[in-house]
């Protein structure tokens, strides 16, 4: 597991620290990269000055849960492994009571699969 901290200026008085952890998974040509999405969109709220980000935020993260809801129903690998690398399924959020660490790195490899 990686975590890489990264600081965004705002407007020069109010900056956003993300930690974003990874987990690199390398097949034969390509890293590929977790990132959890839904924490990622939690963190950018939890700081000062981003309430005017909170109904965009809050549009976008429904717009995601009904993706996922129609990946999850037409059930492609591809689009499961992307799935599972934004962490958009409960089973492939580190912060989910469901979280299966061993079915969301087989659900992407088997996405990424030749």
């Amino acid at each position: 597991m990686y975590t890489f901290v990264y600081t965004i200026d705002i407007d020069n008085q109010n900056t956003i620290q993300m930690a974003v952890a990874t987990k690199k998974l390398v097949d034969e040509e390509t890293l590929r990269w977790k990132v959890n999405t839904p924490q990622l969109l939690k963190e950018i709220l939890g700081n000062n000055g981003m309430a005017i980000l909170f109904q965009p935020i809050n549009i976008y993260k429904d717009l995601l849960e009904e993706l996922a809801e129609r990946a999850s129903e037409l059930n492609d690998p591809k689009l499961n492994a992307i799935m599972c690398r934004m962490a958009l399924y409960e089973v492939s959020d580190p912060y989910s009571k469901d979280y299966d660490a061993e079915l969301t790195n087989k659900t992407i490899e088997l996405g990424y699969k030749k």
